[in-house]
């Protein structure tokens, strides 16, 4: 059975207004309609976006992100059942579709500046960078096992590769071993992936790091993710879009 593939348009998620005309916002049947009625309110400004992803500003502490990753949707609903203090608080992960394609969508929690941006840290953003350009060369080196076996093995030596990445203050210090024990926590939940820039890791008001963006992942096969849907053919498969 052909699966159902999540969308984009051209090379991007649209913009607001064009994610308003390309999913129908007049009609009663509309994705647009769907996501607002399940979030509650209508997505704000854009805050970023990237080649499969675009993240909204819900303005109430909420962001909102489209999402065409189908590996993204699971890691995150499984993420919803987290608390960890390193880890985004997850509220709302589903799958709106109109026929054999669909949006993934993700709310969580706005935590704060990311940590390439904070000046204070551009020493240890380099050394994080580095230590995962050596985990994608793990990655590659150990293509011959399983995606998800090499994913954890790349995992595994990113973990090294992050230790001593700070200047040996007490602030970067917190900072390594909230990232450390954030990625830690997202191998326990079967979540593997070495996607770990500074772009996707926030400093909170404590000085906590939470890591909020998990990049392309591999699930743990024994993990069974259960993804919400919404106008959606239950018995089909969610899948990335092709190529």
């Amino acid at each position: 059975m052909e699966p159902i593939r999540l969308t984009t348009t051209s090379s991007d998620l649209p913009a607001i207004d064009a994610l308003k005309k390309s999913l129908g916002e007049h009609t009663g049947t509309s994705l647009y309609k769907k996501i607002v009625d399940r979030v509650g309110k209508e997505p704000g400004a854009e805050l970023g976006h990237g080649m499969k992803g675009v993240v909204y500003d819900l303005g109430d502490g909420r962001v909102l992100k489209l999402t065409a990753d189908a590996s993204e949707i699971e890691a995150m609903t499984l993420m919803m059942k987290s608390d960890h203090p390193n880890l985004v608080r997850v509220y709302d992960v589903f799958v709106v579709c109109r026929g054999r394609s669909g949006v993934g969508v993700v709310v969580r929690e706005w935590v704060g500046k990311s940590l390439e941006k904070i000046e204070d840290f551009d020493r240890m953003n380099s050394r994080i960078r580095d230590a995962v350009d050596h985990a994608e060369e793990s990655y590659e080196e150990t293509a011959g096992s399983t995606d998800t076996n090499a994913a954890r093995y790349a995992m595994e030596d990113l973990l090294a590769y992050l230790e001593n990445v700070g200047d040996g203050s007490a602030e970067t210090l917190k900072v390594e071993h909230g990232i450390r024990a954030g990625i830690g926590a997202l191998m326990d939940m079967g979540i593997y992936g070495i996607d770990f820039d500074p772009r996707n890791i926030a400093i909170d008001d404590s000085g906590n790091p939470v890591i909020f963006d998990v990049g392309v992942v591999q699930i743990n096969a024994r993990r069974t993710v259960k993804i919400s849907r919404v106008g959606c053919v239950q018995d089909r498969r969610i899948a990335s879009p092709i190529g």
